[in-house]
């Protein structure tokens, strides 16, 4: 303090200047913890993606709200369930439909082991098993009877030949028969057994046929089929919903592609309550939005799908956001997430587990089912 000078002014600028540099000081300091909590924010941001990395690459990929994570904000008291509501566990019984081959059991000498009486028929006790019959294959042989006139063998000077047609096929001078045919393309499409597979489970008996003969069979009776798939779309096409996903898929040899690159795998199907169910696949080269815009083109109605923006390009069209895909990007935060107590991700999961439940109810049933709107009514809005 002895060393401030005396005069006022020269005090005036000091408290001036000592004033600028508070500011200065205010302004860098605000600025450093504007940069402190940017920081923050993508250090807590990296964490919750190395967690979720994490979680996708070493943990279960189970979906499953861990139990009792909102116990403690339950105030009613849980109900014992009825009857009708549990489950049934145990084995099933197979088919009523099923071919059954009985098997009788029956004692050479039915005698009494006590004092050697005959024994009387009281009953009969039965059990069942599976009887697996490998796949059988034969040859179809062909013999067609041919006819000459004997009048004209006489009277002309060349006979003609009139021969038997036999049944047509769906690909001419093929080797294969319609219940080869059915065989190969339910083995591949619906039990997802490859054609090279097919190929060996073949060769085993005895039967020499290439993958590339395979697949011409499935390429010539998917254009066969076409007219089903075009009548099948056009009652999608009146459906109220329409429910539409994609997916990655590889094909290998594509033109103007390379072998590594990604093709996508259209799927639309009509909602789940109908009387006619229709699925439906389209095979695209690309994402793009004109591929669901050919497809879907002219439809009006509401579209269930995961909100990808290719959806957005048709008109006429009511979106709809598909639950499962939402609970996953809960599920995902969820992972992600470095703090273990319940927060708006599981408050969010807990919600939508709910509404699965009043959904879950009603499956089965054929009417009243508008009953349940009045149930999730208050979940919902």
């Amino acid at each position: 303090m002895t060393d401030l000078p005396d005069d006022i002014d020269q005090l005036k600028a000091m408290l001036l200047e000592l004033h600028q540099q508070n500011e200065a000081k205010d302004k860098l300091l605000a600025a450093k913890q504007e940069e402190v909590a940017e920081l923050k924010t993508k250090i807590e941001l990296l964490i919750e993606q190395l967690n979720l990395s994490k979680s996708k690459r070493f943990s279960s990929q189970s979906e499953k709200i861990p139990k009792g994570t909102f116990n403690e904000a339950e105030q009613q008291k849980s109900t014992a369930k009825s009857d009708d509501d549990k489950k049934k566990t145990g084995r099933k019984p197979f088919p009523k439909e099923l071919e059954r081959e009985v098997h009788k059991h029956e004692l050479n000498a039915p005698y009494c082991d006590c004092c050697d009486e005959p024994l009387h028929q009281c009953g009969v006790e039965t059990s069942e098993e599976l009887k697996i019959i490998p796949q059988k294959v034969s040859v179809i042989r062909h013999e067609r009877t041919k006819y000459a006139c004997r009048q004209c063998e006489k009277t002309q000077t060349e006979t003609k030949i009139i021969t038997a047609p036999k049944p047509a096929s769906m690909i001419p001078k093929s080797l294969g028969s319609a219940d080869a045919f059915a065989a190969v393309v339910t083995a591949k499409y619906v039990d997802a057994l490859p054609l090279y597979r097919q190929v060996d489970i073949l060769n085993r008996s005895g039967i020499d046929i290439s993958r590339a003969t395979l697949a011409n069979w499935c390429v010539q009776l998917g254009s066969k089929v076409q007219v089903i798939i075009d009548a099948m779309k056009s009652e999608l096409l009146k459906e109220k919903l329409i429910c539409a996903d994609e997916t990655t898929v590889q094909v290998l040899r594509e033109e103007d592609k390379k072998a590594q690159s990604k093709s996508y795998m259209w799927v639309y199907r009509s909602g789940e309550f109908v009387n006619n169910p229709v699925v439906i696949y389209d095979y695209q080269a690309s994402r793009r939005a004109e591929c669901v815009q050919d497809f879907l083109g002219g439809y009006s109605g509401y579209l269930l799908s995961d909100g990808y923006s290719a959806y957005d390009k048709l008109e006429d069209v009511t979106q709809a956001a598909c639950m499962a895909h939402v609970r996953r990007k809960f599920t995902d935060a969820q992972k992600a997430s470095p703090s273990k107590k319940a927060g708006k991700p599981e408050k969010a999961l807990n919600f939508i587990s709910k509404l699965y439940g009043l959904e879950k109810k009603p499956k089965g049933l054929t009417q009243n089912l508008d009953t349940n709107y009045d149930k999730k009514k208050p979940n919902l809005f």
